[in-house]
């Protein structure tokens, strides 16, 4: 399946970027074995010659966070960008711990504290979302994974909890929503770091439709987001 995904982007003349860890990883990898081992790329092949395809291994798999830091700039987003007056706790994820030199986690810290006021250590940034212990136990992933991280965050009064990884959001707004019939509020609002990164380059929360399709109230945050692009 990676293969045939990868081939769409190589048949565009293209790279592909992806924002979610967990595609990131799994294209990234899979990608580098095609690259590195001929015998697996030619057994891929074959399947794919079933569909009349064929995968050369061309092109490159990029996470986000390192278009924006190394073809866009760091320093060039901290000149351009408007600095948003609120507090957040962000969530790297699991897999964006990917490679030995961290430097997916640096980018993701980096480009925060680029585009906001301050990022607020809550000690369990390194926790899982508990988005994998779902598959086996999902009070285990809502209570000892998610709520943990919700009450750390909680207790640091911060507008914000963001993410870049969709699975990773994903786990937080249902377990939020799970939480919520139990009668646990967790009222900061999981955003996406792009979500930002469109504010402080003058967009409106409006203009995207920030404030729909939440779990937890975004109302607050996106008052004081307006008062910055006004």
């Amino acid at each position: 399946i990676s293969s045939y995904n990868l081939l769409q982007a190589e048949q565009a003349g293209r790279d592909v970027m992806v924002s979610c860890n967990g595609c990131y990883v799994t294209l990234y990898e899979a990608n580098r074995v095609l690259q590195e081992d001929p015998k697996a790329l030619e057994e891929v092949n074959k399947y794919l010659a079933a569909a009349g395809k064929h995968y050369d291994a061309r092109p490159k798999v990029r996470h986000l966070l390192e278009v924006l830091y190394e073809d866009v700039g760091i320093e060039r987003i901290k000149k351009e960008a408007r600095k948003l007056p609120i507090r957040v706790a962000v969530h790297p994820g699991c897999h964006m711990r990917i490679f030995p030199d961290g430097h997916l986690v640096k980018y993701f810290m980096e480009l925060n504290e680029a585009l906001v006021d301050e990022v607020v250590p809550y000690g369990l940034e390194q926790m899982c979302c508990g988005l994998q212990a779902n598959l086996a136990d999902r009070e285990f992933a809502t209570q000892d994974r998610a709520k943990r991280k919700f009450d750390a965050i909680k207790a640091q009064n911060v507008d914000a909890l963001v993410i870049v990884c969709s699975g990773c959001y994903d786990q937080f707004e249902r377990a939020i929503a799970g939480l919520r019939k139990k009668g646990y509020d967790f009222d900061v609002p999981v955003i996406h770091l792009a979500e930002l990164l469109a504010i402080s380059y003058g967009l409106k929360p409006d203009d995207f439709g920030m404030r729909y399709m939440r779990t937890a109230p975004v109302d607050k945050l996106i008052e004081k987001l307006e008062k910055k692009v006004k």
